[in-house]
């Protein structure tokens, strides 16, 4: 795999969504939710919302990303058996 992925864009494009979509269940609550800094009502009430379902998210989330994954595997023990 020297730089050149096996994987349609089909198939590679939503796991690269669905693995980015669980960083910012991460990422957006922890950069707004900072102790010292100013975190504007509406930032802070996003943040929190966030965080209250992120779990949730993150478990469906990484079901869609386990099924993309399986998805690629068979995809390319397929392309070797030919």
């Amino acid at each position: 795999m020297h730089g050149k992925s096996r994987f349609s864009p089909l198939i590679e494009l939503p796991f690269w969504f669905v693995v980015l979509s669980a960083a910012i269940f991460f990422f957006v609550p922890a950069y707004i939710i900072r102790p010292f800094k100013y975190q504007s009502p509406r930032a802070l009430a996003v943040a929190i919302e966030l965080k209250q379902q992120a779990p949730l998210a993150t478990l469906l989330l990484a079901a869609g990303a386990l099924a993309i994954v399986i998805a690629m595997w068979r995809g390319s023990s397929r392309s070797k058996e030919r």
